[in-house]
């Protein structure tokens, strides 16, 4: 059994004891806190703003009417801890889900490596020399033998994934250029500029690569996987061509996945062996001179010649429990931003300006539904009624953004979700990686999303930014389910520094 939300705080304040209390806050808003009668109950502090209804920039209509807009946010949150406009969005026409037929955000669909057995590419690969484009299934064993299969085909002008750097991995401290010499065993995350390895690195327990410049594999050098080990390397620069090298799981290929941020091509070569998931959205791989890839790749072009070999893996997508991941995918509508006007009118909605909007801190709290999930369940959202530029003429309150963080102990294989069901605008970021993507006015569908999808450790702690927008008089519901370990600090949040 999970532990209860309360039982990470102990270290961090006693929330079950706050006396009724009423505070008053920046802009004139009173909000009632009350102390929960047992620790059913947690209080979520976050900031909400209100804009005026004659904001045309903030209730400006999407063009394909209301409904479930999604596409038009970067899945890395921005720097400044907000969410990143890209206008790249689609009405949804049908939802993307998951293998219990529950609705997942679009980019979560566990198959930007194609179909098994094919190779998404941008463009067309150009005509190889001598090598080898097969198949085979790393379930059954490693490559070779019975274990080979048919011709790999292409998929050209797959779009491309965007690539994620977690969050808790770009916030370490960059301890320059890394250079390992001898065998070394790596059993923590490194952020560095350059990468440099001689020799042999072994990899023990879930270990992240951050490498803000190029990573060089010098000839001979070896990186491998003790029991139990993962391996997740970001190249921001791409890397020097490797050479007689080896990495990675022969067994497991999915063991090792590996981002390519760079824009030129990257080469394996001679005799090297790579065994993993490889994705270079910007840059062709090429593998040549009796070199061998193992694994899945997705990327801009591929190019192999002279006796080299690539040899896809068709094993079942699996999350981080090893439960295969049989998700069923959505259809987009027409392109469309869901009536958001334009990144310098986004920006406004989760920032203080005044004369622009008015903001203040408010709360929601979240009660154990007596199964270990909390939730907050609200058909009548309106929480500034009569408050900051009040009603406006209508009955309620109507346009206004809520916004709140908070950090979270993840236990992996535990059944870990988060849920969210409203009428409005809801971007979730876990760990800086977009979660929930349900953008449009009074679309009302739900998205759920299962934490062992997301490759997160088990133990450690991380952290969630939830954003919502109300920009219609249509209806307002907000509802939030989750039975995450969360680490709840009850202090109001100061709007400037929310907002810096």
């Amino acid at each position: 059994m999970r532990p209860k939300v309360a039982s990470t705080l102990s270290g961090y304040f006693v929330l079950f004891f706050l006396a009724y209390s009423a505070v008053i806050l920046p802009n004139g808003l009173i909000v009632q806190q009350v102390a929960a009668a047992s620790g059913d109950t947690v209080r979520v502090p976050g900031v909400v703003r209100d804009f005026r209804r004659t904001d045309a920039e903030f209730t400006a209509a999407p063009s394909g009417g209301n409904g479930h807009y999604a596409g038009n946010m970067s899945l890395n949150l921005g720097s400044n801890s907000r969410p990143v406009y890209t206008g790249a969005g689609y009405k949804v026409t049908t939802q993307w889900r998951d293998s219990a037929n529950r609705p997942i955000a679009p980019h979560l669909h566990m198959h930007k490596f194609g179909a098994p057995g094919t190779i998404p590419v941008a463009v067309a690969t150009p005509t190889p020399g001598i090598g080898t484009v097969n198949t085979y299934n790393s379930a059954i064993g490693p490559y070779g033998g019975a274990n080979v299969g048919p011709p790999a085909t292409y998929s050209v002008g797959a779009p491309m994934p965007e690539i994620v750097v977690p969050l808790s991995l770009k916030s370490l401290p960059n301890v320059g250029d890394k250079t390992i010499a001898t065998t070394t065993t790596m059993s923590s995350d490194l952020h560095c500029k350059k990468f440099t390895l001689t020799g042999t690195l072994k990899i023990s327990g879930p270990v992240r690569i951050l490498c803000e410049d190029v990573v060089t594999l010098n000839n001979g050098s070896i990186i491998s996987l003790n029991a139990g080990a993962t391996l997740e390397l970001y190249m921001k620069n791409g890397g020097m061509s490797w050479n007689h090298v080896t990495v990675g799981d022969p067994a497991k290929p999915s063991r090792t996945t590996i981002y390519n941020f760079g824009t030129a091509q990257f080469g394996i070569h001679n005799q090297a062996k790579i065994y993993a998931d490889f994705v270079s959205p910007n840059a062709s791989l090429y593998v040549y001179n009796q070199a061998e890839f193992f694994g899945r790749f997705i990327g801009k072009t591929l190019e192999f010649n002279n006796h080299a070999g690539f040899h896809v893996d068709t094993a079942p997508a699996l999350d981080m429990c090893n439960v295969a991941l049989a998700d069923t995918a959505g259809t987009k509508g027409a392109a469309s931003t869901g009536g958001l006007v334009s990144d310098s009118a986004f920006s406004k909605w989760y920032t203080d300006l005044p004369g622009t909007n008015m903001s203040a801190n408010l709360s929601v709290e979240m009660t154990d539904n007596g199964s270990g999930v909390y939730e907050y369940l609200d058909d009548g959202f309106y929480p500034i009624d009569s408050q900051l530029f009040g009603n406006e003429g209508e009955s309620h309150n109507n346009y206004f953004t809520y916004t709140f963080q908070l950090d979270f102990t993840h236990h992996a294989c535990n059944g870990s979700f988060l849920e969210f069901q409203g009428t409005g605008d809801c971007w979730v970021f876990l760990d800086g990686a977009l979660v929930i993507d349900l953008g449009g006015r009074v679309q009302g569908t739900s998205q759920i999303v299962d934490l062992d999808r997301l490759g997160l450790i088990d133990g450690r702690t991380y952290q969630m930014d939830f954003f919502y927008a109300q920009r219609s008089s249509a209806l307002s519901t907000f509802r939030v389910r989750t039975n995450m370990d969360l680490i709840i600090d009850p202090t109001d949040v100061t709007i400037s520094a929310a907002t810096d």
